[in-house]
């Protein structure tokens, strides 16, 4: 059982405090537990780049943090829960991941209630095809390649590279 009162003090330095107040606690030693789902699902992606879609329960103190890695071992830092983790970078070496042109990627996600109990890793895989090409714009203009664009800028030009896959 857990007792505490309210004091206040305004302006003048008058204090006043509240009647006792008691509570019981319920101790929460179970983890949460849940599930990941790349892209919502899909079989494969052309960008490194994908959305984490995340599920997770915890019927007693509630679902509170959250956290990802690329490996199961480097993780990010615990942030608030939300069902959705956009822009997770699937080669990004901070989080153990490592950058191949296409394969299979996995991730690895861990949820934390407001008690500190943290759930079993719970993971997803998604392959990585080639990505279609990006577009490489200068001054409104299209080129085939970006050492073409290059060659075309003048001092204080910017190359705009779309996303996608250039060789």
């Amino acid at each position: 059982t857990c007792s505490w009162k309210i004091v206040v003090r305004d302006e003048t330095g008058d204090m006043r405090t509240s009647e006792v107040y008691h509570f019981t606690t319920i101790a929460d030693s179970n983890p949460p537990t849940g599930s990941v789902s790349i892209n919502d699902g899909a079989a494969t992606t052309d960008t490194l780049s994908v959305t984490l879609f995340l599920s997770a329960t915890d019927t007693e103190s509630g679902v509170a943090y959250m956290r990802a890695s690329n490996d199961g071992s480097n993780w990010s830092c615990w942030r608030a829960y939300t069902s959705k983790w956009p822009a997770w970078n699937l080669a990004d070496p901070r989080y153990g991941g490592t950058y191949a042109p296409q394969g299979t990627y996995t991730v690895y996600v861990q949820f934390k209630d407001y008690e500190g109990n943290i759930s079993s890793i719970y993971s997803d895989s998604i392959e990585k095809v080639s990505g279609t090409p990006g577009d490489i714009i200068l001054n409104g203009e299209s080129y085939p390649t970006i050492q073409d664009a290059i060659n075309a800028a003048e001092y204080g030009d910017t190359v705009y590279l779309t996303e996608g896959t250039y060789t």
